[in-house]
């Protein structure tokens, strides 16, 4: 076997160099992954109230009155990046 030569180790390390280049942003992708947590205060007349919504046929008559509800969550990004 012959001794390795410098063109040898130019080459052994960009192969690494590919191999990382090419791995480098799945990685980092999954390790500072958001984390999100969602807060829900049902309590809170600001953040949770019930609204009417007429239903009409076409000629305009009513056909009835059914709830709808609006609700705020609230998202918290506690991951690694925002």
């Amino acid at each position: 076997m012959s001794e390795w030569q410098s063109k040898d180790w130019i080459g052994v390390v960009a192969l690494c160099v590919a191999v990382v280049a090419l791995v480098k942003d799945p990685i980092l992708a999954y390790v500072f992954r958001p984390r999100l947590h969602i807060a829900f205060d049902q309590t809170n007349g600001a953040d949770f109230h019930q609204i009417p919504v007429n239903v009409s046929a076409k000629s305009g008559d009513l056909l009835a009155q059914v709830p709808s509800y609006y609700a705020r969550l609230r998202v918290r990004n506690t991951g690694g990046r925002a």
